[in-house]
């Protein structure tokens, strides 16, 4: 018998209230008949309930779900404890840091500071640098346009052919819309000529948001070696210089340094790449160009 630790005074209320808690049964279940002692509460042969007047019900467990139980209840365990485990590995690693006098914040902090510089970095290299150098170059390109320009020849030409009474201001505006179609016209060679190229060699040509200025920075350069040659002839022999000879050597030689170092800053193109380059892009539409005078002049 089990002590349940009620005082004598009150153990007799206790027991006449446990024995007024089972109804008479005269010696069998009510629900099965099965012989049962006296003070029983529980039928266990039916399970009948003698306190509650009703019959416990046993709830039938498939024994696939109940394996998929157990499985799900051993999961989580190992869950928690690999997660612990490696909170504890952590934790052992900081300590560690700490005693031999590194911090782990100070690191993860520095990661994120050069996370943050490297991407800086790369929009100045992709964005900012062909920016800012194509509006440098068309900056310089418009200086030195109205340089060997004959304005007055030109408004006199469409004054000719239209009797329009134009002013000698209008020969520059033309100037810098010729400028304006051949900064086109090489921004599209320029293009075709990457694309080729990246075909051929499999050069690089990185994201288009960023290949678009770089290519309109080539295009700014090959125009302004282009203005740069023509003018410094201009005022060295007073428009008198002619573009053959060692002349177009120079001048090709002039457009094809600066395409070589941009070629090599804005997409990294080494040994004959650039080269390549200039030829499909550049060479070929001069060339092209020049069959067209020359066909034009016959």
């Amino acid at each position: 018998m089990y002590d349940l630790n009620i005082p004598d005074d009150e153990r007799g209320d206790v027991l006449s209230e446990r024995k007024q808690a089972a109804p008479a049964h005269e010696g069998k279940c009510p629900a099965c008949n099965q012989k049962i002692g006296d003070g029983a509460v529980l039928c266990i042969k039916c399970g009948f309930n003698l306190t509650e007047g009703k019959r416990l019900e046993t709830a039938v467990v498939d024994e696939a779900d109940a394996e998929a139980a157990k499985d799900k209840q051993k999961q989580e365990k190992t869950n928690v404890v690999r997660l612990t485990e490696a909170d504890a590995l952590i934790e052992k690693g900081n300590r560690a840091a700490l005693a031999q006098g590194r911090d782990i914040t100070k690191k993860k902090a520095g990661d994120e500071a050069m996370r943050v510089g490297a991407d800086a970095e790369h929009r100045m290299k992709e964005y900012v640098i062909p920016g800012v150098s194509m509006v440098v170059m068309l900056l310089i390109l418009g200086a030195l346009t109205p340089i060997g320009w004959d304005a007055s020849g030109t408004v006199n030409a469409i004054s000719d052919a239209t009797g329009w009474d134009l002013p000698v201001m209008m020969g520059y505006g033309v100037a810098y819309l010729l400028k304006a179609v051949f900064w086109v016209g090489w921004y599209i060679a320029l293009w075709v000529g990457l694309i080729v190229l990246n075909a051929l060699l499999s050069v690089g040509i990185g994201s288009i948001g960023s290949a678009i200025i770089k290519i309109g920075a080539l295009a700014s350069g090959v125009m302004l070696m282009s203005a740069v040659y023509g003018s410094v002839m201009h005022l060295l022999t007073g428009g008198l210089a002619g573009a053959g000879g060692i002349g177009m050597v120079v001048h090709i030689a002039c457009i094809l340094s600066l395409f070589y170092v941009l070629c090599y800053q804005f997409f990294e193109m080494e040994g004959k790449e650039p080269l390549y380059y200039f030829i499909i892009s550049v060479g070929l539409p001069l060339i092209v160009i020049s069959l067209i005078g020359m066909f034009l002049a016959m």
